[in-house]
């Protein structure tokens, strides 16, 4: 049985997850990688949801990449059939299936990064 103070608080919780993801989704930058345009954005939360939702609203994104450099991580996403997020994170020593992989940031990465961005 779900309380109605429960349901304040879950509700409350999910209008401040909107809220991040409504601000964040405006900040990605947009970079071409190999054949793929790839969406760059830093965001510390809300990695799956805020990936599946910058792909779902652009339809000339290919892959979303996630940054969050407080656990050094990237998360990939990508709609279905566009790439094979995947394979792009076995490159770098990641994993995950084709529409949600990931990988470590190391100082190599973070450089390559830095330079397709600025």
């Amino acid at each position: 049985i779900i309380r109605e103070e429960d349901l304040i608080i879950l509700q409350t919780l999910e209008e401040v997850q909107r809220q991040y993801i409504d601000e964040k989704k405006k900040l990605f930058k947009v970079i071409s990688f190999e054949n793929y345009k790839v969406a760059i954005i830093f965001a510390d939360k809300h990695s799956s949801i805020l990936g599946n939702v910058i792909c779902d609203e652009n339809e000339d994104i290919d892959i979303c990449a996630i940054i969050n450099l407080d656990r050094e991580s990237v998360s990939l996403r990508c709609k279905k059939g566009k790439a094979d997020c995947s394979e792009i994170a076995k490159r770098y020593n990641g994993g995950g299936h084709k529409e949600a992989s990931g990988f470590t940031l190391n100082k190599e990465i973070k450089e390559t990064i830095l330079k397709l961005i600025f």
